[in-house]
C-alpha cells in the first residue's frame, strides 16, 4: 500500500480546502461539545469497517463518501456510461463491534499530520488532526488500487478534495459531478460555498448552463461540461397532461437551517389554498422533521407525489427545479436567502402576489433546459460521449 504520509506528498496538498468543512463545523460549538466530537470522530474511525477495494486494477475508479439512496442512483447512472473498467469506492462504512487494531496505530503512527494543522487551540487541532486521520485511513486504500482516471461524486467532499489533490500528484485524470443546482452565495455566510468555491477536479460534469455558469465565475480555470441528469424521468414518458389530477399544491421544503422561510412559505400557500378550496401537500427535506409543520399549520396533507399536484412551491432546494425538469408547473418562494431564481413573473413573497402568477403563460419543460440541459436517456449519451470523446 502507498505510504501517503510523506513530506514529499503531504507539501502538496492544500490543507486549507481538506479542513474547511469541518473548521465551519468546530467553530459553531463550544470547548465542551468540541470535546464530545473528538471522541466521536475517534470512536467513528476506530469501529468502523472501512470496506474499500484494495489492490484492484482498473482504468477508472469511482469515489463517492456521501451514502444516501438518491445519490447512490445518479452515481450509477454517471458510472455505467463509462467506456472502461472501473472499480467503485462507495457505501463502504460498517460498523464494526470491537476496536480496530491496525486504525489505532494509524493514529498513533500519523502525527506527521499535525505539521499541516495551523491551529494554535490544542482541542481544536486533536479534532482536526482525528479527521484528517479519517481522510487519510480512507485514501490510502483508494490508492493502494491501481487506475488512471478518478471519477468522484462530489469534489467539495473533504475526503474527495483530499483524494483529487492526491491524484493530481499521482498524474490520475480526475472528474466530479453535479448532484444538486448549487447557489451563488454571495457574502452571504454558509458553508455550502464550498459547492463551488472548492471545486478542483479537471473536469465538472453540469446539469445545464445555470451551474455551468456558476462554477466558471468562481474557478476560472475550470473544464465543465454539460451532460444533464440521467435520474430524472423523460417528461413523455411520465408526466403526459392526463397524469397529472391536480388534488392539491404541493410544497417542496428546504433543509432544517431554512425552517423560518419554510413556514413563511407555506402560511402563504395555506392561505392561498384556502381561497381555492383545496389542500396543501407537503414534502420535507430530508434532514428536516414535519412535526416542524404540521403542528403549526392545520391541515396540511403528508404525501409528496408530485403526480397529484395542480402546481409545485419551493424557495431554494434543488427538488423544485428537478420537478421543472419533467415539466411540471413551478413557483418559487422569495425571501433574503440567496437561490437559484426562476423567472420573476413565476416567483412570490405573499398570498396576493401568488394569485397573479399565471400558470399557462409559461413552457415548463423550455425553461427547465436552462437549469437541467437534458435528462433521462439524452443525459445518458451526453456522459458517454465525454467518458469516450474527452476523458
Amino acid at each position: 500500500m502507498k505510504n501517503l504520509l510523506t513530506a514529499d506528498i503531504l507539501d502538496q496538498i492544500d490543507f486549507s480546502t481538506v479542513l474547511e468543512v469541518e473548521r465551519a463545523t468546530l467553530s459553531k460549538i463550544n470547548d465542551t461539545s468540541k470535546q464530545d466530537y473528538l471522541w466521536q470522530r475517534l470512536e467513528e474511525l476506530l469501529y468502523t469497517d472501512f470496506n474499500l477495494p484494495i489492490d484492484q486494477s482498473a482504468e477508472i475508479m469511482g469515489f463517492r463518501s456521501l451514502d444516501r439512496s438518491d445519490y447512490e442512483q445518479l452515481f450509477d447512472a454517471v458510472l455505467r456510461n463509462t467506456n472502461g473498467s472501473v472499480i467503485r469506492a462507495e457505501n463502504y462504512r460498517q460498523t464494526r463491534q470491537y476496536a480496530n487494531q491496525d486504525a489505532a496505530q494509524f493514529v498513533h503512527d500519523s502525527t506527521i499530520l499535525m505539521r499541516y494543522i495551523d491551529e494554535p487551540s490544542t482541542l481544536q487541532r486533536s479534532c482536526l488532526y482525528v479527521h484528517l486521520c479519517l481522510h487519510f485511513w480512507v485514501v490510502e486504500k483508494l490508492f493502494s488500487n491501481h487506475f488512471s482516471k478518478l471519477v468522484l461524486f462530489g469534489d467539495m467532499q473533504s475526503v474527495e478534495n483530499l483524494a483529487v489533490q492526491l491524484a493530481r500528484i499521482f498524474g490520475i485524470k480526475t472528474a466530479t459531478m453535479q448532484h444538486g443546482l448549487y447557489v451563488d452565495y454571495g457574502t452571504y455566510n454558509t458553508i455550502n460555498v464550498v459547492n463551488y468555491l472548492n471545486h478542483n477536479s479537471d473536469y465538472f460534469l453540469a446539469w445545464g448552463e445555470e451551474t455551468k455558469s456558476l462554477i466558471e465565475k468562481h474557478r476560472s480555470n475550470a473544464q465543465v461540461v454539460i451532460c444533464g441528469n440521467p435520474t430524472l424521468a423523460k417528461e413523455e414518458s411520465t408526466l403526459s397532461s392526463d397524469k397529472v389530477t391536480g388534488e392539491y399544491i404541493l410544497v417542496v421544503l428546504d433543509q432544517v437551517i431554512f425552517k423560518e422561510q419554510n413556514l413563511a412559505m407555506l402560511k402563504c400557500v395555506s392561505q392561498y389554498a384556502s381561497r381555492l378550496n383545496i389542500p396543501v401537500a407537503v414534502r420535507c427535506h430530508p434532514s428536516d422533521n414535519k412535526q416542524n409543520y404540521f403542528t403549526k399549520i392545520p391541515g396540511l396533507v403528508d404525501d409528496g407525489n408530485v403526480s397529484k399536484a395542480l402546481f409545485v412551491v419551493g424557495h431554494t432546494t434543488t427538488l423544485l427545479f428537478e420537478i421543472l425538469a419533467r415539466g411540471i408547473p413551478t413557483v418559487q418562494f422569495v425571501s433574503d436567502i440567496p437561490r437559484i431564481n426562476l423567472p420573476g413573473a413565476l416567483q412570490f413573497n405573499d398570498v396576493d402576489s401568488l394569485a397573479e402568477i399565471e400558470l399557462d403563460a409559461h413552457d415548463f419543460l423550455a425553461l427547465a433546459r436552462h437549469y437541467v440541459a437534458s435528462c433521462g436517456e439524452q443525459a445518458e449519451i451526453q456522459y458517454r460521449s465525454f467518458f469516450s470523446q474527452i476523458f
